[in-house]
């Protein structure tokens, strides 16, 4: 059994630095999701009294190809990628 080898929920501990280098701490959640080729993270971190959600998500293609998918609602953040 490895890390991302069964759905899971995890306590997390994240750092956010600022662009000046502030860093502030956040405690949160992260449900790891997996499902046949693909794996779903969801995750939110409280920080200073907001929530911040992620949502990541990772599909296997081929055995050399994947999609990765990022959403950040809060700060309307979305990205794709192809490798």
């Amino acid at each position: 059994m490895h890390f991302l080898s069964n759905t899971a929920l995890w306590e997390s501990l994240s750092e956010f630095v600022t662009p000046v280098g502030k860093i502030s701490n956040a405690t949160g959640e992260s449900e790891i999701i997996i499902n046949g080729d693909k794996i779903e993270i969801k995750s939110w971190a409280m920080l200073n009294d907001s929530k911040i959600t992620n949502f990541y998500s990772i599909t296997k293609i081929t055995e050399t190809k994947y999609t990765f998918i990022s959403e950040n609602p809060i700060w309307a953040f979305k990205k794709e990628y192809s490798q």
